[in-house]
């Protein structure tokens, strides 16, 4: 596994805030509430509640369930599947929004998680913003934006390699500012 990580860290550091295919991602925020077993517990029961607001496509007729069906998790964390529909074995308590063309500004991820929706998602069109936002019930675990270029549909490549650049932001292995490769356990490195 150690050896897996390493071939996949890398790979994770050059897809973190660069551009690849017109893709660029901010770096995540993460807080406490995210460590490496975040994900192994949010997603306990093999899926991911999911919400998505705004819409991504320059064209109609996708909805929420296939957007997230489309989407693959970090090849680091056990594999589970994203829903907009959990059933109920499904962790509700950790949760994923996924706001597509929200309004610029400062980060919001604690106003999402609180029940909030600041501000009007703009149009699909020239280029797409994705901003993920994993809640702890109603507190931040992690926030990150990625930036693409425009998109048809959920199997455009365009899309994939966003949303893609995007989860491995953020849903790191760990969480740098309070463990080292797990072994910290709660303290701060």
């Amino acid at each position: 596994m150690l050896k897996r990580l390493s071939l996949i860290l890398p790979a994770a550091v050059v897809l973190a805030g660069c551009v690849t295919d017109g893709t660029r991602v901010g770096p995540a925020e993460l807080t406490s509430l995210y460590t490496s077993q975040t994900m192994a517990y949010a997603a306990r029961g093999g899926e991911l509640t999911t919400e998505i607001r705004g819409y991504p496509f320059t064209g109609q007729g996708v909805g929420a369930e296939q957007v997230a069906n489309t989407l693959r998790s970090p090849a680091w964390h056990r594999q589970f599947r994203f829903t907009t529909q959990p059933n109920q074995e499904t962790a509700t308590s950790y949760r994923l929004v996924l706001r597509f063309n929200p309004p610029a500004g400062p980060p919001t991820g604690e106003r999402i998680c609180a029940g909030e929706e600041p501000g009007q998602f703009g149009p699909a069109g020239s280029g797409l913003v994705a901003q993920g936002v994993l809640c702890a019930n109603d507190r931040l675990a992690a926030e990150a934006r990625a930036y693409g270029g425009p998109v048809q549909s959920p199997s455009d490549p365009a899309f994939q390699s966003t949303m893609n650049a995007l989860l491995a932001e953020l849903m790191p292995p760990n969480n740098p500012m309070i463990e080292r490769n797990g072994s910290c356990r709660g303290r701060v490195c």
